[in-house]
C-alpha cells in the first residue's frame, strides 16, 4: 500500500481544537503544540464512567521542553510536528529538539521521548480542571440528567505522589446513581442480581520517568541534565475499587511497564499497526476530490482504530477525542445563550447514552473494512444488556423476550429523562414506555442488533459469536416480537407503535417489518441444525406473520411507506421508508423491490445529507453511483467547522468529532466500490483491497410468504 498516510504542519496551535489524534484501540489523547512552545494532550478512555453515569475525560497533560537557560525548546525555528498513521506516532522536531510519542498498541501506556541539546530539562504538570464539586445547569444538565429533580454535579479529581518519581491523578466514584435509576423505571429487584456498575468506578493516570523526580504538587522535573528524557504515562481503569487499590494497581502497571525506547515493544507496536493497514484500503484516483476522499478515508479509519478495542463501543459524539473546542455555544438551538466558561472537554452533546442509530454507523465502517474485532464491544455492551433487557420485558411486559432503549445507559436502562422523572409520568403510560416522544416506543433497535450481529457471523464464520452473542439476542427480540404484539389476519399487529423518531404514532411501521423480515431470513440461511430448533421455527413463523412492507402504487409507480398509518407530524428529519434499503438490505440489484426502493429513495423527503443521514449508503446500495459520489465527496471533502485535524468533523447533529459523519461516508464508499466491479463509476476509478461485502447480499424483501 502506497497511499499517504501521514499529516504535517509547521505552525503551533492555539487550542486544542488544533490537535493531533493518536490511541490504541481504548487510551486515546489529542496533542498539539501551543503558541508558547508548550506540549500538551488531553487523555481519553473509553470507560471512565462518573457517577451519574458520564463518560468523563481522564486529563490533560503539559510538557515544557527546555534547554540548560530554561528556555522553551519547542518555539525554535523550523518547528514541524507530524502525524503517522501508519505507525500510530507523532513527532515534533525544531533546529535544537526532537519529540517522539505513541500510545503503545500493546500496552495501556502512553510514551514520550525526547532528545535535545545538554542540559536538556524536561517538566511534566497534571492540568486538573475538576478541582471541586461543581453542580451543572443549563446546557451541560441538559446533556447529562436533563430536568433531573436532584442536583447533578461534576465530582472533583484527585492529586497523588504514590513515590518521589510517581504522579498520579484520579476520580474515584463516592456514589452511584445506577440504584436510582433502576427504581425510577421499575427495576429495583435487579440491584439484587447485578453488580452495580459505577460505585467505586475509579479511573485515572499516572507520570513515571527515569530522571524525573515529584516537584510540587502536580509536576514532574528532571533532576539530572541530560541530552535524551523519556517518560511513561499509565492509564488504568478499575471497576468497584478502592482509591489505595488504584494507586497500588497503577504503582504495579508502571513498575513492570517496559522501557519507552525498548524496541522489541515498539516493534510490536508497529506490527499491529501494519497488519491492520494491511487488511483493507481504498484509493480513489480521478477528479479533484480523489486526494482528499482517500486520506480522509484512513483517517476515519484511523480514528475507529484509536477508540474501537475498548470495553464499551465508539461515542457518536466525539469518541475519546472531545476537548475545551471553543465553538461558538450561539449556533446550539436547544440554548443558545449557554455560558462559555463552562463548556469543558468533558462536555458531549446528547451526553453519555448510547443512540442505537447513531453507535451502528461506526460498527457498519469497521465490518466494511474488515475490523471485525473493532466491532465486539458493541455486540458486548447489548448481551452485557440482555438479562436485564429480559427482566424488563418479563416486569413490566409480563412476557417473555427482550426489547432495547433507541437510547440507553450501557447496562441497557432508559435514560432517565428520557423514561421521565415521576412528575412527568401519568397513569395512563404504560409501565415500560418512555415518555419522551422520540422514544416512546422506539424498540426497532434490538432487530437491528440481532441483524448486524447475525451479519457479522456471515463474514466471520465464528461460530463462538454466532452461539455466545448473535443467536441469544436474536431470540429475544424475535420472542419479544412474537409476545408482545396481537395478530390480525393471520399477521402480526405492529401498534401501538411508532416510526422511529419520526412520526410518535403509527400502526405496521416499515422499519420494523423489515427488520424482521431481514433478521428471519438470515435464521433461514443458518439452517435447523445450526440456528437451533426454537430459534429456527419462531424465525419462520414470524416470517410468514409478518405484515407486508407498506406501499401506495403498484407496478411500476410503487413506493414504499414509513408505516401502514401514521400520525401527520413529522417530528425529526428521517426518511424511514428506506429502511428497507439500509440497515435491512432487502432490496438489492435484481430483486423484486429494487425499483420500488430507487422510487422511494428519489421521493425521499429529507435531504440535508450530514451527520448520522445516510443518503449516500442508500444510493450506493441502490446503484445510484452518481448520487453516491456526491455525498462522499461532500463528506470527506468537508473542511471541519471547529478543528484542524481533517477527520474531525461536526458537530453537525451530534458533538465535535461527529464519528457518524466519517463513517457514513466510509460505508458509502465501502458499498461504492463493489458497484464498481459492476460498471463504469466515472469521474472516479477505485482501488480496491478487500474485504469483499459478498456478505451483505441475498436477502430478499419478497420473499415472506415463501
Amino acid at each position: 500500500m502506497d497511499q499517504k498516510l501521514s499529516l504535517e504542519w509547521y505552525t503551533p496551535s492555539e487550542s486544542a481544537a488544533g490537535s493531533m489524534p493518536l490511541g490504541n484501540g481504548d487510551i486515546g489523547i489529542n496533542v498539539w503544540i501551543d503558541t508558547r512552545g508548550l506540549l500538551r494532550f488531553y487523555i481519553g478512555k473509553t470507560d471512565t464512567w462518573g457517577e451519574s453515569g458520564q463518560l468523563y475525560k481522564v486529563g490533560l497533560v503539559r510538557v515544557d521542553l527546555l534547554d540548560a537557560h530554561s528556555q522553551p525548546l519547542l518555539v525554535a525555528e523550523q518547528l514541524s510536528w507530524s502525524l503517522d498513521m501508519r505507525t500510530a506516532t507523532i513527532g515534533i522536531t525544531t533546529t535544537r529538539a526532537e519529540v517522539r510519542l505513541r500510545v503503545d498498541a500493546c500496552h495501556p501506556l502512553i510514551f514520550l521521548t525526547a532528545r535535545g541539546p545538554e542540559g536538556l530539562q524536561l517538566r511534566a504538570t497534571a492540568e486538573v480542571w475538576r478541582q471541586q464539586r461543581r453542580v451543572l445547569g443549563g446546557q451541560e444538565q441538559h446533556a447529562l440528567l436533563s430536568g433531573s429533580p436532584q442536583p447533578v454535579a461534576h465530582e472533583p479529581d484527585e492529586i497523588a505522589t504514590t513515590d518521589e518519581r510517581t504522579l498520579a491523578v484520579f476520580h474515584h466514584n463516592h456514589y452511584s446513581a445506577w440504584g436510582a435509576n433502576l427504581e425510577q423505571q421499575g427495576l429495583a429487584d435487579w440491584q439484587h442480581e447485578a453488580e452495580d456498575p459505577l460505585a467505586g468506578n475509579t479511573f485515572g493516570y499516572a507520570l513515571r520517568g527515569e530522571h524525573l523526580r515529584v516537584n510540587g504538587p502536580a509536576s514532574l522535573t528532571s533532576r539530572s541534565s541530560n541530552r535524551a528524557i523519556s517518560m511513561t504515562v499509565a492509564v488504568l481503569t478499575c471497576r468497584n475499587t478502592k482509591p489505595s487499590d488504584w494507586k497500588r494497581r497503577i504503582t504495579t502497571l508502571l513498575d513492570t511497564a517496559p522501557a519507552p525506547e525498548d524496541r522489541a515493544t515498539y516493534s510490536a507496536h508497529k506490527r499491529w499497526w501494519a497488519d491492520f493497514w494491511s487488511r483493507s484500503h481504498i484509493e480513489v484516483q480521478g477528479d479533484e476530490h480523489a486526494a482528499t476522499v482517500t486520506f480522509n478515508y484512513a483517517a476515519q479509519r484511523f480514528l475507529n482504530a484509536c477508540a474501537g478495542r475498548g470495553a464499551y463501543p465508539v461515542k457518536f459524539n466525539g469518541s475519546i477525542f472531545t476537548v475545551d473546542w471553543g465553538y461558538p455555544r450561539s449556533v446550539n438551538p436547544l440554548q443558545p445563550d449557554y455560558p462559555p466558561e463552562h463548556f469543558d472537554a468533558d462536555y458531549r452533546r446528547w451526553g453519555p447514552g448510547y443512540w442505537h442509530q447513531n453507535t451502528r454507523l461506526p460498527c457498519w465502517a469497521m465490518l466494511g473494512a474488515g475490523d471485525c474485532e473493532m466491532t465486539d464491544a458493541f455486540f458486548d455492551m447489548y448481551r452485557e444488556a440482555l438479562p436485564l433487557a429480559e427482566f424488563r420485558t418479563r416486569r413490566l411486559c409480563g412476557h417473555r423476550g427482550a426489547f432495547f432503549p433507541e437510547a440507553m445507559t450501557f447496562w441497557g436502562t432508559y435514560l432517565e429523562h428520557h423514561y421521565g422523572w415521576p412528575d412527568q409520568r401519568t397513569p395512563d403510560l404504560l409501565p415500560h414506555v418512555a415518555t419522551n416522544g422520540y422514544m416512546r416506543m422506539h424498540h426497532s433497535s434490538g432487530l437491528e442488533v440481532a441483524h448486524l450481529a447475525l451479519l457479522r457471523h456471515r463474514m466471520t464464520n465464528n461460530r463462538d459469536f454466532l452461539h455466545e452473542t448473535a443467536l441469544p439476542l436474536t431470540r429475544s427480540v424475535l420472542r419479544y416480537y412474537d409476545e408482545h404484539y396481537p395478530r390480525k389476519a393471520g399477521k402480526i399487529h405492529l401498534a401501538p407503535a411508532q416510526v422511529l423518531e419520526q412520526w410518535w404514532s403509527a400502526i405496521n411501521p416499515l422499519p420494523d417489518i423489515a427488520g424482521l423480515l431481514a433478521v428471519t431470513q438470515l435464521v433461514a440461511r443458518l439452517g435447523e441444525e445450526e440456528a437451533g430448533e426454537e430459534i429456527f421455527r419462531l424465525a419462520a413463523a414470524l416470517q410468514r406473520q409478518s405484515p407486508p412492507l407498506p406501499m401506495s402504487g403498484d407496478g411500476e409507480d410503487a413506493f414504499f411507506l414509513a408505516a401502514e398509518w401514521h400520525d401527520q407530524t413529522p417530528r425529526n428529519r428521517e426518511n424511514p421508508e428506506l429502511y428497507a434499503v439500509f440497515p435491512f438490505l432487502l432490496c438489492p440489484p435484481g430483486s423484486p423491490f429494487f425499483a420500488t426502493a430507487r422510487r422511494s429513495f428519489d421521493r425521499r423527503a429529507y435531504k440535508d445529507d450530514i451527520g448520522w443521514m445516510q443518503d449516500g449508503i442508500q444510493a450506493a446500495l441502490l446503484d445510484e453511483p452518481t448520487e453516491a459520489i456526491k455525498s462522499i465527496a461532500a463528506r470527506l471533502g468537508a473542511v471541519p467547522e471547529a478543528a484542524r485535524f481533517p477527520a474531525f468533523w461536526g458537530p453537525n447533529w451530534d458533538w465535535i468529532p461527529d464519528q457518524d459523519h466519517g463513517c457514513t461516508a466510509m460505508i458509502a464508499l465501502q458499498l461504492l466500490s463493489q458497484s464498481a466491479r459492476r460498471y463504469d463509476i466515472s469521474p472516479w476509478r477505485l482501488r480496491v483491497h478487500p474485504p469483499d461485502h459478498k456478505w451483505l447480499s441475498g436477502l430478499d424483501a419478497s420473499t415472506q410468504n415463501e
